[in-house]
């Protein structure tokens, strides 16, 4: 539960009382801009706007790893241009966790400057809950339209912590967020429920490619939050039959078209014929996704390159595509029917 009191430096305090799940938690204290909420109809806008085919896109690097802001921009445009309404900057395709503080900014800033307004952006936020929180202040001044929370580098905390984590970020800013239930940080009914308490979070947007949790947590919420697929391309059409109303797409990469008539399959209910498209178009890249951990953006990337888009190498621990590999991705970005 939370409450608010007076505080110093043009700032109120937020406490944090302890739920009644778990062990009893201690009190702390951080500190909370007072600016107001966006009013409930800023936020509807947004939730009806990420109800479609988000693009993932990768940040592309030179060859010396060094950030090809260039690079950014031309994807940011050729995403625009191709009909690409929302997208997320510096996402995990956009390998978050391998830049730094000052890269992250220049991508965000890029990535605003190029939309123009013409797509909705979401930045990509995390690391810890300072961090995340400061990330949050600046990707508002950038000009992003709200948040996706990655989960925080600590893979062993208690669902309390996980609770302030996304609490404390979501705190340092008026722009709506989104908690990104991945990996570690897993978010079943319980921990939605508080989390839909606060005030900016819009949405829940599932990447552990359990369809029976993501199930679970949508039938315990309803409409409290926005549902979103983010495992893969592949599985847009099972979590749409699961209740998905948009989905997260690194295939937009490649061919903005794929992404939305995927999209346009699932939401109008042609399942079988978005399954058949799936198993044409999609299968094929994600098995070579998943020879390797890390595949999933080297993959992306030599697809793009095999079209003439800007990927360059992916950034270690991250691995880049074999020679063969490469090869055989550039063939089917080649003779993809997208």
């Amino acid at each position: 539960m939370l409450q608010g009191g007076s505080g110093s430096h043009g700032h109120c305090t937020l406490r944090i009382v302890p739920h009644d799940v778990g062990a009893p938690l201690e009190e702390e204290e951080y500190p909370v801009a007072t600016t107001a909420h966006p009013s409930t109809a800023q936020y509807a806008a947004v939730r009806q706007r990420i109800q479609t085919a988000i693009a993932f896109p990768v940040t592309p690097f030179h060859a010396d790893y060094s950030l090809d802001e260039a690079g950014v921009r031309h994807l940011v445009r050729f995403m625009v241009e191709g009909g690409i309404q929302a997208l997320v900057t510096a996402g995990g395709t956009g390998e978050l966790y391998n830049l730094d503080l000052d890269e992250w900014r220049i991508v965000v800033r890029a990535t605003t400057e190029e939309a123009r307004g013409r797509a909705l952006i979401l930045a990509g936020v995390g690391f810890n809950g300072a961090t995340g929180a400061k990330m949050a202040r600046e990707a508002e001044s950038l000009g992003a339209d709200a948040l996706l929370i990655f989960p925080p580098y600590y893979r062993t905390g208690d669902e309390d912590g996980l609770f302030r984590y996304y609490q404390m970020i979501a705190s340092a800013t008026d722009l709506p967020i989104i908690p990104y239930s991945r990996d570690h940080a897993v978010i079943g009914p319980r921990l939605a429920e508080r989390l839909a308490e606060i005030p900016n979070a819009i949405a829940y947007k599932d990447g552990q490619g359990s369809v029976r949790n993501f199930m679970r947590v949508r039938q315990h919420l309803g409409d409290r939050f926005i549902w979103l697929a983010g495992t893969g391309d592949d599985l847009a059409p099972a979590y749409f039959t699961a209740g998905a109303q948009g989905y997260t797409s690194s295939v937009a990469n490649v061919s903005p078209r794929l992404a939305l008539d995927l999209l346009h399959g699932v939401q109008t209910g042609k399942f079988v014929e978005t399954q058949a498209l799936v198993d044409r178009a999609i299968v094929p890249l994600y098995e070579l996704r998943d020879k390797r951990r890390g595949y999933e953006v080297s993959a992306m990337k030599a697809m793009m390159e095999g079209r003439g888009l800007p990927g360059g190498p992916v950034r270690p621990p991250l691995l880049d595509l074999n020679a063969e590999e490469k090869a055989q991705a550039a063939t089917w970005a080649a003779d993809w029917p997208y």
